[in-house]
C-alpha cells in the first residue's frame, strides 16, 4: 500500500473518530450534571452483570426523574447526594484517584 493510501485512511479513521465524539458531545452536553455523574458513578462502580443482571442502560435520560426506575434512579440519587456536597469535577477527580489505588 502507498504512502499516500495510508495517510489517507489515516486521515478517514480520525475524521470518523472525531464525528463520534463530536455526536457524544451533543448528547452529553444535554444532560445534567447529576445526569452526567450518574452515568460516570455507573461505569465506574456497577458490578452487576450487564447482560441481565443491570437494568441502567434499559432505561434514558428522556425519562423524567420522576418516571425513572430500577437502577437508574439509584444511581441518579447517589448522583445528587455527592453533588449536593461536591462539584462534578470533584467527584471525577477523587474517583479516578481513588481507582488508582485499587488493585487490578
Amino acid at each position: 500500500m502507498s504512502n499516500r493510501k495510508t495517510i489517507q485512511m489515516t486521515i478517514d479513521e480520525l475524521t470518523n473518530q472525531i464525528e463520534e465524539l463530536e455526536k457524544k458531545k451533543v448528547k452529553i452536553s444535554k444532560l445534567t450534571p447529576e445526569m452526567r455523574v450518574a452515568d460516570f458513578l455507573h461505569d465506574e462502580f456497577c458490578t452487576h452483570n450487564h447482560i441481565d443482571g443491570c437494568g441502567y442502560h434499559y432505561g434514558d435520560w428522556k425519562d423524567s426523574v420522576a418516571n425513572m426506575r430500577g437502577s437508574r434512579i439509584e444511581w441518579y440519587e447517589r448522583a445528587e447526594r455527592l453533588l449536593f456536597k461536591f462539584s462534578e469535577i470533584q467527584i471525577i477527580l477523587f474517583v479516578d484517584t481513588y481507582k488508582g489505588y485499587l488493585p487490578q
